[in-house]
């Protein structure tokens, strides 16, 4: 099971995890990923608030892995260089695909931190206007 989602505050991450076990009928989540990073108000909130959160909830069996997704790819990459946190997983948009190939300057680095990496949208992802 995974769960995704963009609220970076402590106690609503916190409760988040616990009423979606709850609902869910879980003991514990696969992964969870906190979704668009770069849409917190700052990268410290998730750094400082939402990772710790997500990392004692693994300690206590309640989360498997921790991930991040993104759009732009540089946000993702200051969270995994400043975290205090070990990032399990990057999710990142249409930047491994033929039109924009940045995310392989990253795959080296991040690969030896231990994270996976998923490719979304390969083939680019259609914007509206």
């Amino acid at each position: 099971m995974s769960l995704k989602f963009r609220i970076f505050c402590l106690k609503i991450s916190k409760l988040l995890v616990n009423k979606s076990l709850n609902l869910l009928g879980l003991d514990y989540i696969d992964i969870i990923q906190v979704h668009d990073v770069e849409f917190a108000l700052s990268i410290d909130v998730i750094l400082n608030e939402t990772l710790p959160t997500l990392e004692k909830l693994k300690k206590q069996g309640k989360v498997k892995m921790i991930g991040i997704t993104g759009y732009p790819i540089e946000p993702l990459d200051q969270i995994i260089e400043k975290s205090t946190v070990p990032i399990d997983m990057v999710l990142c948009y249409t930047r491994g695909s033929m039109a924009d190939q940045r995310l392989a300057d990253y795959l080296p680095k991040w690969k030896k931190k231990g994270i996976f990496v998923v490719n979304a949208s390969p083939l680019g992802q259609k914007h509206p206007g």
